[in-house]
This record gives C-alpha cells, structure tokens and sequence, in this order.
C-alpha cells in the first residue's frame, strides 16, 4: 500500500473526482481498501454531502474523521498492517449488514 500511494497519482485523482461526483448526499457508501478510495475520502472531507460510510480502511476512517457530516462505520477484524485495514471473515461479516447504495471497490 505504501508503494502504490505514489504511482500515478494523476490518474487516480482523475478516478477520485468521478466517483466523488457520483455519490449523493443521503447515501450509504462503501470505501474499499485502496489508495485512491482514500482521495475519495479527502475530496468528502472536505464536502457538505451527509452521508454514512462503511469502510475496512484505518486511513479513511481517519481521514472522514474531521467531518462531523459523515458517519463513519469501520469493520473491524484482522488488521493487516501492510494495507492499513481489516480484512477476513469478521470485517466480511460486517459488510454483510448494511446494503449500500454504491460501493468503491479496491483492485
């Protein structure tokens, strides 16, 4: 994750701009574990949009932190320190329980 933070950041914030216009005020939204999701949560830190996002992603929880706007819901279960995030069958779980009405997938 730390080596992939700086690769084509250009592109990435390209990718980020379009899904933060996507999504709506009022939405429950899913951030996966990825770097540019984690632009995705800068751009909505900064934004009015009132929104509950669920996230397996330390980085983005902290970062949707300074918007007292966005609900922020984190998954839990194993963290895994190479990617900043929990993964596994309890973070799975977890996940299981909200639908949501977009979702940020990392690849």
């Amino acid at each position: 994750m730390i080596d992939r933070r700086d690769t084509n950041i250009e592109k990435k914030e390209l990718i980020a701009q379009k899904a933060f216009e996507l999504i709506r005020s009022n939405e429950t939204i899913f951030l996966d574990i990825s770097t540019t999701n984690i632009m995705v949560a800068e751009q909505l830190a900064k934004s009015h949009k009132r929104l509950t996002v669920v996230t397996n992603m330390i980085d983005i929880m902290q970062t949707l932190a300074v918007n007292p706007d966005i609900t922020s819901i984190g998954t839990g279960g194993i963290m895994y320190r190479t990617v900043n995030g929990f993964m596994g069958a309890a973070a799975i779980e977890i996940i299981k329980l909200y639908s949501f009405d977009r979702a940020f997938i990392g690849t």
